[in-house]
């Protein structure tokens, strides 16, 4: 079955990379450069959410045809596997409705808490009833605050995740990098396998600027990835709270410093600006070392955290963040002043 699986997986991915123009044209999503917040010189497609989308789609008929237990392994049934495909579903269709008609933050933020809402209701194995660190045998129970804790896990990954998409092959080597963990952790291959694929012909594009990842992609791949980990989390021993949360620590580092910049400067905390580490790179280094800088700041958290333990992995990762910044400012003003 994994022989058949991977040959038609690859077919698709094939399919789509060679007929990419025409189902550009098909989708008809596009990211405008602006010139002033976005540089790029001609109009992108957002079609990157729906290449894994439709992997994802060839997942369910897959599964519906061989359903067995083992193939899907983050699932008890067929009806948590249903109810997944479902939300994915409406996220990728909240993505597609915001590439194209640019919806509010406040009803986005509303119907993506809705979503989670709706799955944690009809699957209670997807909540994060208990904390378990590595470096404590003590285990922390939420109680009630299981379903108030696990609405702000997946609405903190769903934005900061958003928010990491900036510039061209960053979003694809931090799924990259996320896909590597998974495997590390033996995570069920064909999740696995149905995310890498797409990732491949995704990031081929994406680093020729041909097509960018949208907010449809963004919400679908975010929640697909918090979803594997609080599920992978909830029914496994291999994997800790703080191991996960050092995964996902840069990206929520750079949120939790533009909505304190935002809210300082009595704006929107969701509303678009270019404070954004990526942005700040840009404007002392070229694309090749931004990009290098940004892989080694999301990679050197998990690494730290792996070899030293959690407590020095926060604090250098903290104090590099920070250190960054702060010369990145210096470095503007005084070319500022220079000119």
């Amino acid at each position: 079955k994994m022989n058949i699986f991977l040959i038609l997986i690859a077919i698709l991915n094939f399919s789509i990379f060679f007929f990419i123009k025409k189902l550009i044209v098909f989708y008809g999503t596009y990211d405008l450069p602006d010139k002033a917040r976005k540089f790029h010189k001609t109009k992108t497609s957002t079609i990157g959410g729906l290449i894994f989308f439709l992997n994802l789609i060839f997942l369910l008929f897959y599964i519906s045809i061989n359903f067995k237990l083992e193939l899907i392994m983050l699932f008890e049934n067929e009806r948590q596997f249903y109810l997944f495909f479902i939300i994915s579903s409406a996220f990728f269709l909240m993505g597609y409705l915001d590439d194209k008609h640019n919806l509010s933050a406040n009803l986005k933020i509303t119907f993506l808490s809705l979503f989670i809402i709706i799955i944690l209701f009809l699957d209670n194995n997807l909540l994060i009833s208990e904390l378990n660190f590595s470096f404590s045998g003590t285990i922390y129970y939420m109680d009630r605050l299981k379903y108030i804790f696990t609405i702000f896990c997946f609405i903190a990954f769903i934005n900061a995740f958003n928010l990491f998409d900036g510039i061209n092959s960053q979003i694809g080597s931090y799924v990259l990098f996320i896909l590597t963990i998974f495997f590390l952790k033996d995570l069920n291959i064909f999740i696995l396998i149905t995310l890498f694929y797409p990732l491949i012909v995704f990031f081929i594009l994406n680093s020729k600027g041909k097509i960018f990842l949208g907010n449809a992609g963004s919400y679908l791949l975010s929640f697909i990835i918090a979803y594997i980990f609080i599920k992978s989390y909830n029914i496994s021993n291999n994997i800790y709270a703080d191991e996960i949360f050092f995964v996902m620590l840069f990206p929520g580092l750079d949120m939790t410093r533009l909505f304190f910049l935002r809210i300082k400067d009595k704006k929107n905390p969701f509303s678009p600006d270019r404070n954004h580490f990526h942005h700040l790179l840009l404007e002392n280094f070229n694309h090749n070392i931004t990009l290098t800088i940004i892989v080694l700041m999301f990679v050197a958290p998990y690494a730290i955290f792996k070899f030293c333990g959690p407590h020095l992995s926060l604090f250098l990762t903290v104090a590099c963040y920070l250190i960054v910044i702060y010369f990145l400012k210096l470095r503007k003003n005084f070319r500022k002043k220079t000119f």
